[in-house]
């Protein structure tokens, strides 16, 4: 399944290093332009009140890591081992005290960054703006047609399918001449390597696993066509499963539907209309 849903998690990394991006940059910048300097407390918080403030902070991530991975079955070893370790940093983060003069390079680094953007007005302005233009600049690639949007795209798999349907009422003969005509054609293209043909059911498929037959139905076939692997063949899937629709709509008597595999989860059409 790794090839099919490989888009999703490519997706939400390029989704989590723009925000953590966004975190770091624009937000320190925005903050320094909109929120109004808070003034300074004349006295310090009293200690219970403080150490308050601390605890309920560590038990609201502890709370908060325990609902986060909770199961269908209630709260089990993975929520309670996440709340101890998020916990855990928290109770450290409040009562373990710092050596001054001990944070890593990195921090001093990105400190000394953002300090020198945000000390100045025309600096953060700038930001800001360049921000702005570049958001906006993204956003209108999709309606000017620069950036095409696609679900889950198309890949060079190593396997196509061929979905025969006749008439109903016909015989098993009579859907497996259609059968018949179309491994004729297959045997004109050296990149398939074998197939296998199934008539009055579709077949079993690790690949398709929704589309499934059990029972015998007369006017349906499926031919299953396994190509050699991409490296040893000068066309790809597509362009195959694109030569094939041109040949087979011209075989009477039956709808052929030539059908690749796609990235992303099994999903059935877009529209489905039930008799």
């Amino acid at each position: 399944m790794g090839a099919f849903i490989k888009p999703i998690p490519i997706t939400v990394m390029f989704a989590l290093g723009s925000s953590f991006f966004l975190a770091i940059t624009i937000t320190p910048a925005l903050c320094s332009v909109f929120l109004r300097k808070r003034p300074k407390p004349t006295s310090e918080m009293p200690p219970v009140k403080k150490h308050g403030l601390r605890i309920a902070s560590v038990l609201f991530i502890v709370i908060l890591a325990m609902q986060a991975f909770k199961g269908d079955d209630g709260y089990g070893l993975l929520s309670f081992g996440f709340a101890a370790i998020f916990g855990g940093f928290m109770f450290a983060k409040m009562y373990v005290k710092r050596t001054p003069g001990t944070e890593h390079p990195f921090i001093n680094g990105y400190g000394k960054r953002l300090y020198s953007i945000v000390s100045k007005r025309s600096r953060r302005w700038i930001l800001v703006g360049t921000l702005l233009v570049a958001f906006v600049g993204s956003m209108a690639l999709i309606p000017l047609g620069i950036l095409k949007v696609e679900m889950f795209g198309q890949s060079d798999y190593d396997r196509l399918y061929i979905d025969i349907t006749t008439p109903k009422g016909s015989t098993l003969d009579q859907t497996a001449q259609v059968a018949e005509k179309i491994e004729g054609i297959l045997f004109d293209y050296p990149e398939i390597e074998t197939f296998v043909s199934n008539v009055g059911i579709t077949g079993a498929d690790s690949f398709d696993s929704f589309s499934g037959s059990s029972s015998g139905t007369p006017n349906i076939a499926r031919l299953t066509i396994d190509l050699y692997s991409a490296d040893d063949r000068d066309r790809t899937s597509m362009d195959i499963a694109a030569l094939l629709r041109e040949r087979v709509k011209k075989i009477p008597g039956a709808e052929i539907e030539v059908t690749e595999l796609e990235d992303g989860p099994p999903s059935d059409a877009p529209i489905v209309v039930g008799s």
